[in-house]
């Protein structure tokens, strides 16, 4: 079985920001005209300047109100979005280069999830996990 090093950090992210520009559109036909010729743009932090660290073996939760950036963080580790600002890394690699070993990680099973208690993602996760390290050697639980 293998020996979980609690040291080691396996997710972390530092000054993580991400900025989305959105188009500030204007009220009536008069301001849907002009926003044709002159568009005003504002700037949303959907996360600002956040620290992760998560070492092997730990469990971590993300709770907030809705457009609190939690599906944004999310997406930034798992490499679909690229961060604003900051720097990111998951088991060694910065998710949104894309790398093909990064890629052959687990994690592209996202429509597993939605089909699952949260038990059995938990341990769906783990077997994915122990699979990918070990090669088909069987977990003992």
């Amino acid at each position: 079985m293998k020996k979980i090093q609690e040291n080691k950090i396996i997710i972390e992210a530092a000054d993580l920001s991400k900025t989305y520009r959105r188009y500030k559109k204007k009220e009536g036909i008069r301001g849907s005209i002009t926003g044709l010729f002159k568009r005003e743009y504002e700037e949303k932090a959907a996360v600002s300047h956040m620290d992760l660290q998560v070492r092997e073996g730990e469990f971590i939760g993300l709770i907030g109100p809705n457009g609190a950036g939690k599906t944004t963080l999310i997406k930034m580790l798992t490499g679909i979005i690229a961060p604003t600002s900051g720097e990111v890394s998951v088991l060694g690699f910065v998710p949104n280069q894309r790398k093909d070993a990064f890629k052959k990680q687990p994690g592209g099973h996202a429509g597993v999830y939605r089909q699952l208690f949260p038990v059995e993602c938990g341990e769906y996760v783990s077997v994915l996990f122990w699979d990918n390290q070990h090669s088909g050697e069987n977990p003992q639980r």
